[in-house]
């Protein structure tokens, strides 16, 4: 995300080398995404509820998803085996043990909000940590990957919903990423 900056004006300037290249570091090449585990559970899980999304678009109306994800899906759901889930599969019980729940603030797919309605749903054994400045994927922060360790590893629950987290809401903001060797903006370099 910090590179992102740098390669929107790299292409504004006619230089797409560096939108391509953050295009391929993110792709699926890179994230090595197990399709066919994503597929077994957006079309078990999620395409059910989304088809009413699906219908909506078809007819012109807005969509959060988009007409060409949502044909992605359409697609790729009608033939992907389906299971029949049990009742109650997409409730959740109240947490029997310490559980903490993270969120970026940041995070523009799985937003704090979401976060809150899950440490609602799991009651007082669950907390819920929001990093302020940071994104999706909070366990490659340093302080928040060893305090989610040191959770895991307190030696009752007690110790572990006593656990400090704080360092999490101390993270900064990244700053924007700057090319090494390269004049800045507006230099005669």
């Amino acid at each position: 995300a910090s590179v992102l900056p740098h390669a929107i004006a790299e292409a504004a300037r006619g230089r797409f080398a560096p939108l391509v290249g953050l295009a391929g570091a993110v792709g699926s090449g890179s994230l090595q995404l197990a399709e066919g585990q994503h597929y077994s559970v957006i079309c078990n899980e999620d395409w059910p509820r989304a088809q009413a999304q699906a219908q909506a678009a078809a007819s012109g109306q807005a969509s959060v998803l988009g007409p060409a994800l949502l044909q992605t899906y359409r697609d790729a759901c009608a033939l992907w085996p389906r299971a029949v889930l049990p009742a109650g599969f997409d409730t959740l019980a109240p947490a029997r043990a310490p559980t903490v729940v993270l969120s970026g603030g940041a995070d523009p797919v799985t937003p704090p909000r979401h976060g809150e309605r899950v440490v609602q749903a799991l009651g007082r054994q669950a907390r819920h940590v929001v990093v302020p400045e940071a994104g999706h994927g909070l366990l490659g922060i340093g302080c928040v990957r060893d305090a989610v360790a040191r959770f895991i590893q307190a030696e009752d629950d007690a110790a572990a919903q006593t656990l400090s987290l704080d360092c999490a809401r101390a993270v900064p903001r990244p700053l924007a990423w700057q090319p090494v060797g390269l004049p800045a903006e507006g230099s005669s370099r």
